[in-house]
């Protein structure tokens, strides 16, 4: 429903109004990765296909491209490729084959080899360096720009000096790329999820080939091969019954360090053990003990090493039996993986998450989400407060309700006019509050809309603009208005004139204008106070509105004159029979506060009929004649005459 003080007056509101929209889009755009990466069921391919998905979804257009790292050839290969289909078969067009599946090799001096770094950016040689150079200049020249690319950003899927892939986004040069950081973010858990579904493949096969070697070893058959254990990505350690450290592997060694060390002397551990959440874990609670205990293999213990000098390692441990010929447990064969940048980077984004939300919800303005049938499905702490309801109150409920009955039509044709090309867009309209009272809002609303542009959610900020409405209204008001009176100014008069004199074109009818000039007024002000003076002349005009027609016109020009415009008048006589009885009203005393005050007028006539004079001209004969009942004496009544004797132009 609007943003947030968007009036350039409270800058700082407006700020916090974008950072809080931009935190909420980041916020949902990240919590959908999460959902996504943790899939375990997705193949590489498909995870590939999935961040590319999201990521053009989050920018707003462009081309994603996601590609693995074969490590053995120093290449990179395409394995996803996400843009619109017009855009996809343009680029087929100009590469004259499938780019899914295309290698790119690259130099022992190529500076992508500094890819591991979870930074985005910007490639200034556009897609000749994209492909490092595999494609002929020209060629990449002629794809950019059917493809409307101005500008190419890469970021590799790499931790701890290790490549795994890399993700480019190809944008027109107009559109920027926003949120830079919440794209890093998503690249590092990707980076995790492609991480540990590789480990927990070569964690596999290392603790096959584990099994067979020790099985050899115990058979004479051969010795334990220290070297393949050390090829894995994972740390893997054998332990006697009594928890001492036969092997470690070299990944091993490097994440637990010193602990290795203590526990091959089979001397205690003598480190804080906590679960990656700070709970301390018992020693019985431990992988290699439920072993022992169980002869079970227990499998993705989360286990956290804290080391004294305030040095914390945090790990995925499995542990599995080796039962000797006997069928005791012999020894025990634990895996170690090092998630330590997934659970620090898991919690800055929590902490962001909360940051965010905090933003969201210490916002003055409204906030709301709400999907295409008008479901609420977020409201923020300012938004439950002026409606006066609960947030389990309000989600559920259709939004519209709240919108006034008679604005629900301009609230529904604001929402269809958002398209994917034009999706942020305000609306003012009326709603009923919790005191029952009719107030103003403004709302700016934000869609999200699906590939084949169909609307998914609305995000709308929302400010109260009763005051300002109600000021616009008045100042509308004023400039048409008297502010004593309440009756129509010179302005209107105006336009009042001119619709009388259109319809004494139309109808052949006669039509007057009416000046009246209140008689010595000046000595009402003088004696009984200006507020006397204003006071009698709302009572004049209260009555003068009970002389005249729904049809005619009263107004106020300034001063102690009034201004009459009488239509479908037929012949003279009829105008002099309505002069007399506008000086009529004036026959009895006009009850002001602190007494009543007796008052009479002085009233000139100027007749027209149809377009033969202008508006300007009737008010300055009706003035003449005003001053000619003056003269006579006041309290009377004269039409204007020209030099001829003629009352109307043209007529005797």
């Amino acid at each position: 429903m609007s943003q947030g003080c968007l009036d350039s007056r409270c800058p700082p509101t407006r700020a916090l109004a974008d950072e809080g929209r931009a935190a909420a889009r980041g916020q949902q755009f990240l919590s959908a990765a999460i959902l996504e990466l943790s899939d375990e069921s997705l193949t590489e391919r498909e995870l590939y296909c999935r961040i590319a998905e999201q990521t053009r979804e989050f920018v707003g257009g462009g081309i994603v491209t996601m590609c693995s790292f074969l490590r053995e050839r120093r290449a990179f290969r395409i394995e996803a490729i996400a843009g619109a289909g017009e855009m996809l078969a343009q680029l087929l067009r100009e590469l004259g084959r499938d780019p899914l599946g295309m290698t790119f090799g690259i130099d022992a001096g190529s500076p992508w080899n500094d890819l591991a770094s979870p930074v985005l950016n910007r490639l200034e040689g556009g897609l000749f360096e994209l492909v490092f150079g595999r494609l002929p200049q020209d060629q990449c020249r002629r794809a950019e720009q059917a493809l409307d690319v101005g500008q190419v950003w890469v970021m590799g899927l790499g931790q701890g000096g290790r490549l795994f892939g890399s993700m480019s986004i190809l944008l027109p040069a107009r559109t920027p790329l926003e949120s830079p950081r919440v794209i890093e973010t998503q690249v590092l858990l990707a980076t995790s999820a492609l991480q540990r579904r590789r480990a927990q493949d070569e964690r596999r096969v290392a603790l096959r080939d584990l099994r067979r070697s020790t099985l050899a070893s115990q058979d004479g058959e051969g010795d334990l091969t220290a070297r393949i254990m050390d090829s894995s990505p994972i740390g893997i350690l054998v332990l006697d019954r009594s928890g001492r450290v036969e092997f470690a592997n070299r990944r091993a060694r490097t994440a637990l360090g010193s602990l290795v060390g203590d526990l091959q002397a089979g001397e205690g551990v003598g480190y804080g053990v906590t679960d990656h959440e700070g709970r301390p874990i018992a020693a019985e609670d431990m992988p290699t003990r439920q072993v022992l205990a169980t002869g079970r293999a227990v499998s993705g213990a989360r286990v956290a090493f804290h080391w004294p000098d305030g040095r914390c390692l945090y790990g995925v441990i499995s542990a599995s039996p080796l039962l000797g010929r006997s069928g005791d447990v012999e020894r025990i064969i634990e895996t170690f993986e090092d998630v330590t940048v997934e659970v620090v980077a898991g919690r800055h984004l929590r902490a962001s998450h909360e940051r965010f939300q905090r933003i969201v919800d210490e916002q003055v303005e409204m906030i709301c989400r709400c999907l295409p049938d008008d479901t609420l499905t977020y409201v923020n702490p300012a938004f439950c407060a002026y409606f006066d309801q609960t947030p389990e109150q309000l989600l559920g409920t259709c939004a519209i309700r709240l919108v006034h009955p008679e604005d629900q039509e301009i609230r529904r044709r604001h929402q269809v006019g958002l398209t994917p090309l034009r999706p942020v867009g305000a609306v003012e309209h009326r709603v009923v509050n919790a005191a029952g009272q009719v107030r103003w809002l403004q709302w700016t609303d934000r869609a999200s809309f699906d590939e084949a542009g169909r609307a998914l959610e609305y995000l709308a900020v929302g400010r109260d603009i009763t005051e300002r409405r109600e000021a616009d209204e008045r100042m509308a008001w004023l400039a048409t208005h008297d502010p004593v009176t309440g009756l129509p100014n010179r302005v209107l008069l105006g336009d009042r004139m001119a619709s009388a004199m259109a319809r004494s074109a139309r109808n052949e009818k006669l039509f007057a204008v009416v000046l009246l000039d209140l008689d010595r007024f000046k000595d009402v002000n003088d004696t009984r106070g200006h507020a006397a003076g204003d006071a009698l002349l709302k009572a004049v005009g209260s009555r003068l509105k009970g002389v005249i027609r729904r049809s005619d016109t009263l107004a106020r020009l300034g001063g102690d004159e009034f201004t009459l415009v009488i239509a479908d008048l037929k012949d003279i006589e009829a105008v002099e029979v309505f002069a007399h009885k506008v000086l009529g009203a004036f026959h009895k005393p006009f009850d002001i506060e602190g007494g009543a005050i007796t008052a009479s007028a002085s009233v000139g006539v100027a007749v027209g009929l149809g377009l033969t004079v202008d508006g300007d001209t009737l008010l300055r004969r009706a003035d003449r004649a005003m001053y000619q009942a003056k003269r006579a004496g006041r309290n009377a009544v004269r039409l204007f005459e020209d030099d001829a004797g003629a009352c109307l132009d043209g007529v005797d």
